[in-house]
């Protein structure tokens, strides 16, 4: 493709909604690519097809005769130094199978290719464009060095009426915008690698994120009135928890139905006064109570809502939650600043895929730091990788005490994913791998905000998961899960 001419994208501006909107069919999307995201695509060239190199799924990457679910192929170069290999991936399937991209993953970064010419890619310096409308899309980065244990990251969007686009315009999207060229008219190699692997970091989310926190509750806190000290900041801490929680319940759509639940119900009865007309009753008479004690008039107002049984939406008894006042201008900025433009994301894959938006996670990081700039705390945060390396090898050292007749080798495996269809266990080890998981007991001395105790549930279901393929035609296996004796393995635990 043609050489980029020299920008500057020192201040990365935003990709607007209304390019994302504009996004109907093929021809739009490479209009994206080459005016927001100014890759040197001709303009004469309508379709991805015509820069790029199909590839033979049979031939390539190994897979069946009969797969006609997806089509691969590569884009050519979009200069002569590119460190990536940019592949597109249709596939007519509800969502791209991981299975299918980590084939390619295995393939595209091996010494051995299928196909003699092709290049050998750094498997971190490899980007998948999927899609199967030209509608919705996904964009896909590996970074790891084994393909079974890679680390997925992903962002995109759903569609022209996607409403979460904050993230992906701001953050995501413009990182991937061709970069700077050196004075002789070529590209570094390594500042295009840290550049576009930089669109799938959370790190910018999560830094303005607390930043917006800290604006949020700073504002809920002079916005209370009839509280004062201690007890005001902490009825701020409160409000500003609930509404938080239950973006993401309201993602699940377990609010009547409705994932813009709170703002919908704010417009239709809290332009004058939220609290009083609608969340004193969504809270307290709702949320903490059985839907069968709930006044006729709450039920009516509410909708279909459940009983969390959580103290959390419990009233105070330390001061009257009817007689607190809160100003409406807090939750024009709550709704404006914090859970309108998150993607509040309900995380429930496992420990090696990692959505790129705003979930439970980030939200850890920032109340930690926020307790610890109210408090003076010494409360911090750690990354997600390193928890998961904690996790990983905590759970490696315990298989091996308590497991000690077991393979060391096949233990290091299952805890860091890398068991395969091609790999051998035997009945007895599964069985005795899957006791040890199910009955382990976590402790955290120093809870914080659940980092750790959450990282590590997820890899026990992982684990448990991956074991419960090889002990499916088990029949002691079948006699302990007939007998409640143990938990089913395609359960949600």
């Amino acid at each position: 493709m043609a050489k980029q001419k020299k920008n500057n994208h020192s201040n990365i501006q935003p990709v607007t909604r209304e390019a994302i909107a504009a996004v109907g069919c093929e021809e739009d999307f490479v209009e994206l690519l080459r005016r927001e995201l100014e890759w040197p695509i001709p303009m004469t060239v309508q379709r991805l097809a015509d820069v790029a190199i199909p590839h033979d799924l049979q031939k390539d990457f190994g897979f069946k005769p009969e797969e006609d679910r997806i089509a691969v192929s590569r884009l050519l170069n979009l200069s002569e130094d590119q460190p990536w290999g940019v592949f597109l991936f249709e596939f007519k399937t509800k969502r791209p199978y991981l299975s299918h991209l980590r084939r390619l993953l295995r393939t595209l970064g091996s010494q051995r290719t299928l196909r003699k010419g092709d290049p050998i890619w750094d498997r971190n310096d490899l980007l998948f464009i999927c899609t199967p409308d030209w509608n919705q899309f996904q964009f896909v980065h590996f970074s790891g060095e084994k393909p079974e244990s890679a680390v997925i990251s992903t962002f995109g969007w759903k569609g022209q009426d996607d409403p979460f686009l904050y993230t992906l315009c701001k953050h995501n999207l413009p990182r991937l915008r061709m970069p700077q060229p050196t004075t002789d008219g070529n590209y570094d190699a390594d500042i295009w690698r840290t550049a576009w692997r930089d669109a799938f970091s959370v790190k910018p989310v999560t830094d303005e994120f607390y930043a917006t926190l800290k604006e949020v509750f700073d504002a809920v806190q002079s916005g209370v009135k009839g509280l004062k000290g201690e007890d005001r900041r902490f009825f701020a801490e409160l409000i500003v928890n609930r509404m938080v929680f239950l973006k993401f319940v309201e993602k699940k759509g377990w609010l009547d139905d409705d994932r813009n639940y709170l703002f919908n119900r704010f417009l239709a009865y809290g332009r004058k006064n939220y609290w009083r007309n609608f969340l004193c009753d969504f809270f307290f008479e709702g949320l903490c109570k059985d839907k069968t004690l709930r006044p006729k008039k709450v039920n009516e107002l509410l909708g279909d809502v459940p009983f969390l049984n959580a103290e959390l939406f419990a009233p105070s008894d330390k001061w009257d939650d009817w007689a607190v006042e809160i100003e409406n201008r807090v939750f024009d900025l709550l709704f404006d600043k914090l859970l309108n433009p998150y993607n509040f994301t309900v995380c429930e894959t496992s420990p090696l895929d990692v959505e790129v938006a705003f979930n439970q996670d980030l939200l850890g990081y920032g109340y930690e730091e926020l307790i610890a700039d109210q408090h003076g705390q010494g409360a911090y945060y750690t990354h997600p990788t390193e928890v998961n390396l904690m996790c990983r090898e905590s759970l490696r050292a315990y298989l091996e005490g308590r497991c000690s007749e077991v393979n060391k080798e096949l233990i290091g495996k299952l805890v860091y994913a890398e068991l395969t269809k091609t790999d051998s266990v035997p009945e007895k080890d599964a069985l005795e791998l899957y006791r040890a998981l199910h009955d382990v007991t976590v402790v955290d001395p120093a809870l914080g905000s659940g980092t750790f105790p959450v990282a590590m549930m997820k890899h026990l279901f992982l684990e448990l998961r991956t074991l419960g393929q090889y002990l499916k035609d088990s029949s002691e296996f079948g006699k302990l899960l007939d007998q409640d004796g143990i938990t089913d393995p395609e359960d949600a635990f």
